[in-house]
């Protein structure tokens, strides 16, 4: 077409970068899944690739066009790299499980801003066979090769020609005692230039491309630190050969990724896969208990010293995860909360975790898990030095997951937790409602502002007051203790009174909705605001202190008020449901009026804002006056609060419905109380009643939607007189429709018409 075909060529790329994007896709949690280590004949490749700091290491690669040009291979270092394995279990001989020796060229450059680079090209990658490292392990006395996860690699390269530039990267002048220099295959030649030291303690798991492994430089028995770090590419060679080990102890993480139902293989497709047992005992051991398809979702929040972060992944600071999964082991599904725990507290020991579940109260079950993370708080108390040794002996009982996840630490050799006394019911902390104490009253006289001298007659009196306390001041005045059991802030309580005042008409509270308000910040300010953690206390106190107010005033507008208050308070995690019950019997109870002080201080004065608000008047000040308004209001119930079947008073009882009411919209007495017994016992519900009798259960689903739509004998009335009218006005036009024939025959062809 007279138009010439360009052809583009892109540049090459640097070999690790090419190495890494060709395992991107595997990744350190895959290799755990994959388990390729475990196939026959599985290999171990080990190449090691260079070294350079460790600060930016992802980025402070050298590109293939920038490294070490051949001029400059001629200065490179010929050395001899030792690769050794053992078993760093303790208690297990020194001996190493494995040892692999090759040759090297080891190349320095300049690398910038970021310091050296040297470069490591082995003759021939290491491989090492999955064989060569089964160690013996032991379980019920049945002992079998294995593959554990405590083994300790370290790499070792040596020069091999003396007088070399050696090390070829800078090392600080800080240095530490070797404890590892007589377990080091030596030949003689390290003690004379030292040797490049690496470690690595994470198999079977292969390291990493983009972590760099410490290097060290030992020389004459001591270890010299660097900031610089070892690229190592490794990976596991699949084998042609199928599974020879499948099963194994514990929760398979692979099982997970197939058609397994629920994880756990059957023992008939075991047989047809040809699945060998890693132990003898495993084919007489009971399968594990299913996984639970329904699980409640668990979210993860980090605490602001983890998610401000920067290295911390915008998607893993708040993480939502249905079942009970692990945010980073995303394989791992346990079978209940104690299990996730377990593992959390195990896998992620670097970081601490505050489970709080939720219970749907309808259900009685756990409907969400939210975890909050964070780092574990410096310890205040320095330990003692540590000497590597650990003495610990398997007790006989089976370990108990429950127990431990409770804090007992018997199993594992620590204390077992301190036995408390149990209670008459089961309480998260809160104390309960007999075990509550009087706020403290110090037997110590309250010191009034002084009041400065006035010269008109209508001036106001001024006050003086400290900065600390409100105590008098004068020359003459001895010093006094300002501690705050001295201080009167009864000016602060009519302050906020006012200030209440104010908030209630800008937000059009009810006249009870301001009253409880006062009445509470009274209580909270008379009790000198304590923590929020012993705000349950004030909380029994204030019910004992106003309990015939709660009780016998307001009506329908004063409880649905308490209530709601009850339920923000619920919100902000300062009181439980207990603690909701205990005051509930505390207000409704029939017990005779405890003898609990109920105000204190002087009465305000006239003009003033009231001490207890202005939409009710002030309650007696005395508990002689308390105890003849009590005994009042027992022996004149209010109606609504009488059952007009039995004439009896209707006493709510928690956690029972015992109280019913009319379910009609339209009635006039809404309010009022019923006993369920008594409804039921109504001739109307007789067969009802007899239906649930002879049911197990007394919240039977029919009853329950009979009562649904029960409503009293007035509504009842009401609604059967209304039927009957419509009956008649049918009726009558149906006769005369009957006795006139054309209006019969015209009503119909208007019906047939659509005129009618």
């Amino acid at each position: 077409m007279g138009t010439a075909m360009t052809t583009v060529q892109q540049a090459p790329q640097s070999r690790d970068k090419m190495q890494e994007s060709s395992r991107r896709r595997s990744s350190r949690f895959q290799e755990i899944i994959d388990r390729v280590y475990q196939q026959a004949g599985a290999e171990l490749i080990l190449d090691l690739s260079n070294i350079r700091k460790k600060l930016n290491f992802k980025a402070n690669s050298l590109a293939d066009g920038e490294r070490p040009a051949k001029r400059q291979k001629r200065e490179s270092v010929r050395c001899l790299c030792h690769l050794t394995i053992w078993d760093n279990r303790d208690g297990f001989a020194a001996v190493p499980l494995t040892s692999k020796s090759n040759y090297c060229y080891v190349t320095g450059a300049d690398n910038g801003v970021h310091g050296h680079f040297v470069d490591i090209e082995l003759d021939k990658p290491f491989i090492i066979q999955a064989a060569e490292i089964r160690v013996p392990v032991t379980t019920k006395d049945v002992s079998a090769l294995e593959i554990i996860d405590k083994y300790f690699l370290e790499f070792k390269i040596i020069p091999c020609k003396a007088g070399s530039r050696w090390p070829p990267m800078p090392i600080l002048g800080k240095s530490d005692g070797d404890h590892f220099g007589h377990d080091i295959k030596k030949d003689g030649s390290e003690e004379l230039q030292g040797a490049i030291v690496a470690r690595y303690t994470h198999l079977p798991t292969p390291p990493d491309i983009n972590v760099p492994l410490s290097v060290f430089f030992l020389h004459e028995g001591r270890t010299y630190r660097t900031k610089y770090g070892l690229q190592v590419i490794s990976a596991w060679q699949k084998a042609d050969a199928g599974r020879v080990e499948k099963q194994s102890r514990g929760l398979d993480l692979g099982s997970f990724l197939r058609d397994q139902p629920n994880g756990i293989h059957s023992p008939g497709k075991a047989k047809n896969e040809h699945l060998e047992p890693l132990m003898a005992f495993m084919q007489e051991k009971s399968l594990l208990k299913p996984v639970p398809q329904t699980q409640p979702e668990v979210c993860y929040s980090f605490s602001s010293r983890l998610a401000q972060r920067e290295d911390v992944a915008q998607e893993f600071r708040n993480a939502t995860i249905r079942g009970y999964r692990c945010p980073v082991c995303t394989t791992t599904l346990c079978r209940n909360l104690e299990e996730l725990q377990f593992h959390l507290t195990t896998m992620h020991a670097q970081y601490t975790f505050a489970v709080k579940p939720r219970t749907d109260p309808a259900t009685n079950e756990v409907s969400q898990v939210h975890i909050r993370v964070d780092l574990p708080r410096r310890p205040t108390v320095k330990k003692g030095p540590d000497n590597g040794e650990l003495s610990w002996v398997a007790p006989t009982s089976p370990f108990d997951l429950r127990a431990f996840m409770s804090g007992d630490l018997s199993w594992l050799g620590g204390a077992a937790p301190m036995k408390l006394q149990p209670s008459s019911r089961p309480t998260t902390g809160y104390p309960l409602a007999d075990s509550v104490p009087n706020f403290r009253r110090p037997d110590r006289k309250k010191i009034k502002p002084i009041t400065l001298e006035t010269r008109g007659a209508d001036d106001q009196p001024e006050y003086m007051y400290t900065s600390v306390s409100n105590r008098p001041v004068s020359p003459d005045e001895d010093p006094r203790s300002e501690s705050d059991d001295e201080i009167d802030n009864e000016w602060q309580i009519a302050m906020q009174m006012e200030r209440l005042d104010l908030i209630a008409e800008k937000g059009n509270w009810s006249l009870y909705e301001r009253e409880l308000a006062k009445r509470w910040d009274r209580h909270r300010m008379e009790e000198q605001l304590e923590h929020p953690a012993y705000l349950s206390n004030s909380l029994i106190r204030f019910a004992r202190k106003h309990k015939q107010w709660l009780r016998n005033s307001g009506g329908d507008e004063l409880l649905p008020c308490f209530f709601d208050f009850l339920e923000r308070l619920k919100e902000r995690d300062v009181i439980d449901n207990n603690v909701v019950v205990d005051v509930n019997e505390l207000i409704f109870a029939d017990d005779p009026l405890d003898p609990f002080p109920t105000t204190t201080g002087e009465p305000t004065a006239a003009g003033t804002t009231p001490r207890y608000g202005t939409a009710m008047p002030p309650p007696a000040t005395t508990v002689q006056q308390l105890a003849g308004q009590a005994q009042e209001q027992a022996q004149n119930p209010s109606p609504k609060l009488v059952c007009p079947i039995c004439s009896t008073v209707v006493k709510p009882r928690p956690k029972r419905k015992v109280v019913i009411f009319c379910q009609d919209p339209r009635c006039t007495t809404p309010s009022q109380r019923y006993h369920r017994e008594c409804v039921l016992a109504l001739p109307t519900l007789r067969k009802a009643k007899e239906r649930v009798a002879a049911s197990a259960r007394i919240e039977d689903e029919t009853m329950t939607y009979i009562l649904k739509f029960w409503s009293c004998e007035a509504c009842t009335a009401r609604r059967k007189e209304r039927a009957t009218s419509k009956a008649e006005v049918s009726r009558g036009v149906g006769r005369s429709v009957a006795k006139n024939p054309s209006t019969r025959n015209g009503v119909r062809r208007g019906l047939a018409s659509g005129e009618v």
